[in-house]
């Protein structure tokens, strides 16, 4: 007879009905905040580097910065996920969208690929396709 795997337990052990009732994964950023990973996006995008290449180093985030190094320990020993509110994607370019997330990304560890590609970072759009097709 097969034995059953132990129960998973711990703090990433969550449904979504439990997070419903809570909202310590929901962080709405400051103004500060938000200003300063606008201006950590600037200075990467203005060393005219692909995002794939970005640093913790290259994306200077003087205060944020331990706010990520918390996050680290939340999604490797906790809850296992964040969300950042505050950042209005709608009004920035793509390439500061996109480095934002990578710079972000790079305060919690190594990029790496997400398709056969080697793509770092896939956009996910609605174009308006029938799901059903």
């Amino acid at each position: 007879m097969t034995q059953l795997p132990l129960p998973f337990t711990g703090p990433a052990a969550w449904v979504g009905s439990d997070m419903a009732q809570r909202d310590d994964w929901l962080v709405t950023l400051t103004p500060a905040q938000v200003t300063e990973i606008e201006a950590a996006a600037a200075h990467y995008l203005q060393l005219g580097r692909d995002v794939g290449e970005i640093t913790a180093q290259d994306f200077p985030l003087p205060t944020f910065a331990s706010h990520l190094d918390e996050l680290s320990r939340t999604l490797l020993h906790g809850r296992g996920f964040e969300v950042l509110r505050g950042l209005r994607p709608d009004t920035y370019s793509q390439e500061t969208v996109a480095a934002i997330f990578c710079g972000i990304g790079a305060h919690l560890g190594r990029a790496r690929s997400q398709n056969a590609a080697g793509h770092i970072l896939g956009h996910v759009r609605n174009i308006g396709a029938d799901p059903n097709d």
